[in-house]
């Protein structure tokens, strides 16, 4: 190695090899695991000769039946949940199934979408899908979870990426509801994220929430899901109506804005009731609803309020549609 890549080499995503020959994150995955062992790594290179790495390790000294580790990780080794990997950098995957099955978790693994698919679909065991976001083939990550949920939609899902971000997160946010754990993480840090998730309180209800104003869109996702309410986002009719199909109408109310860029919040609505007749909508408008409320008169399951979203008023009128 020249000077400048040695100096590099343990840097995570750097790498000499072209685009799609490798991730970059081999050698930081090394270092990263030597010194969260309390351990040190060097690499002695000469040009024209080769190059050794050489690992230092602390010795153990302790009895290893009296000494096993009691914490958290030790406790999730007791459990049983079959996970589902997938990941097209051979390295990167057989890093993470190692992790996983160290903390006692039974790990099924694949290597793009479509096969992922087929092995979702026989096993209805799988308790989390563990997904890259960039994937090869016929689906990426974002389109992958979209498609098991449809099939599954109670499977937790948990992206890992370090670079195809855009499927996920916008405007430097993510997007509601996606969990994400960043490229090169450690044992502990997927330990942790996992239990996270597996252990999450089911969300008191199941919303679709359509808002053209990415702002009050985010806003009013994020005082949702802090109440447990799990939040499904769109900004456009038809973008709706697709997540709906998607979500095979697990959807426990569907929070629609009136002027909405593509049609009115009423089109959408009887749209919706096509689909599913007895969904639940909860409109919101900006001034009183009147003529809304003069069509919907007889249906129960209809309800409005006045914008802005604010949190207790909207959590009063889910209440009232889901109760």
């Amino acid at each position: 190695m020249s000077k400048e890549v040695a100096a590099r080499a343990f840097e995570p995503f750097f790498t000499t090899k072209e685009i799609g020959q490798g991730t970059g994150l081999g050698l930081s995955q090394v270092y990263g695991f030597v010194k969260q062992s309390g351990g040190h790594v060097k690499i002695y290179t000469e040009a024209g000769e080769g190059t050794t790495i050489k690992i230092y390790l602390p010795r153990f000294m302790g009895d290893d039946e009296n000494d096993a580790p009691k914490d958290s990780m030790q406790s999730a080794a007791t459990r049983s949940e079959l996970i589902l990997v997938v990941e097209d950098e051979p390295d990167v995957r057989d890093y993470s199934c190692e992790s996983l099955r160290e903390l006692g978790y039974t790990v099924l693994e694949a290597a793009e979408g479509e096969v992922a698919l087929r092995i979702i679909e026989e096993r209805p065991d799988i308790a989390l899908l563990f997904t890259d976001v960039g994937l090869p083939g016929k689906f990426n990550g974002r389109q992958l979870a979209d498609e098991a949920k449809r099939r599954r939609p109670k499977l937790r899902v948990l992206f890992t990426t370090g670079y195809a971000r855009n499927a996920i997160v916008h405007d430097g946010r993510l997007d509601p509801g996606v969990q994400l754990i960043t490229k090169p993480f450690t044992s502990d840090a997927l330990a942790s994220k996992l239990r996270d998730l597996l252990d999450a309180r089911r969300p008191r209800c199941h919303v679709l929430l359509v808002e053209d104003e990415l702002l009050i869109q985010m806003m009013a996702a994020e005082h949702l899901q802090a109440e447990d309410i799990e939040v499904d986002v769109a900004s456009m009719a038809a973008a709706a109506l697709q997540r709906l199909r998607l979500l095979r109408g697990e959807v426990d109310v569907a929070i629609l804005d009136v002027g909405l860029p593509d049609r009115k919040g009423d089109v959408l609505a009887s749209e919706m009731r096509s689909l599913y007749p007895n969904l639940p909508i909860l409109f919101a408008t900006g001034g009183s609803g009147d003529v809304l409320r003069e069509r919907y008169n007889n249906d129960s399951r209809i309800g409005y309020f006045e914008k802005p979203y604010l949190p207790e008023a909207l959590l009063a009128k889910i209440r009232e549609l889901v109760s």
